[in-house]
């Protein structure tokens, strides 16, 4: 976070406890507030509920990706960095009703939305404010505006019993992760929850010699969207780090 005096930034540090905490929280907002329901009419032939993220990486980011797990919600990052057809493609594919993310992303994609036959009902957004541009964007595309930070404080109030992702199924579909497009258009990319913990599991077994422990410190460098830096974090997360 950045401390307003000297405009430097500072590490805050959350516990494992305290993420869990917010993690369950949203996931129960998600299905409270019905921002993910099953889509059975999307490109990939599955009935499927999505949710995307976009935004730089951030806190609220990797909760809303956790969250979704929790629920078998199938996330869909989108980079920050593609283009207006690329964004419309993966828009049209999914199906998706819902996106989470940054003001900058989400006004981006309001505006391309105008006019086109997509199926976005509502976006949250990190930001703690909603700007004025936003609000404009949203109200002219017919779009809801949801915020993120008064979403969690309408749910924190509401005692849930917390979720155990045990329950989730192995096949779900963890994620449809979309390559960059650097080589032409973006593909998605579905892997379940068994690809997702047997990737991890192959990365501890080859990093056997390292011993990540509760000590480590993970710096994620690359955009969470891209699967490398989720899988890094994810790791270092089953290992305490």
């Amino acid at each position: 976070m950045q401390n307003e005096s000297s405009g430097d930034f500072e590490y805050k540090w959350k516990s494992y406890d305290q993420i869990f905490e917010e993690t369950n929280i949203l996931a129960n907002a998600i299905r409270a507030e019905g921002l993910a329901y099953t889509v059975n009419d999307n490109d990939f032939m599955l009935d499927l509920k999505v949710l995307g993220i976009c935004s730089v990486n951030r806190e609220e980011w990797l909760v809303t990706d956790l969250a979704s797990n929790l629920i078998d919600v199938t996330s869909v990052p989108l980079y920050e960095t593609l283009g207006d057809d690329m964004l419309e493609i993966i828009l049209t594919q999914t199906e998706m009703t819902t996106l989470f993310g940054s003001d900058v992303c989400l006004k981006n994609i309001l505006k391309l939305v105008a006019g086109k036959s997509l199926n976005l009902k509502q976006v949250v957004t990190f930001d703690k404010t909603i700007t004025e541009d936003l609000k404009q964007a949203s109200d002219t595309n017919n779009v809801k505006i949801i915020s993120y930070h008064e979403l969690m404080e309408k749910h924190r109030e509401i005692k849930y019993e917390m979720l155990n992702e045990m329950d989730n199924s192995l096949d779900t579909v963890f994620t449809i992760s979309y390559t960059s497009g650097t080589s032409g258009n973006s593909k998605g990319v579905m892997l379940s929850n068994r690809n997702f913990l047997s990737a991890i599991t192959n990365i501890m077994q080859m990093a056997n010699q390292f011993k990540f422990t509760h000590e480590d410190v993970y710096i994620s460098y690359l955009p969470l969207a891209h699967v490398f830096d989720r899988l890094g974090c994810h790791t270092i997360l089953s290992q305490g780090g």
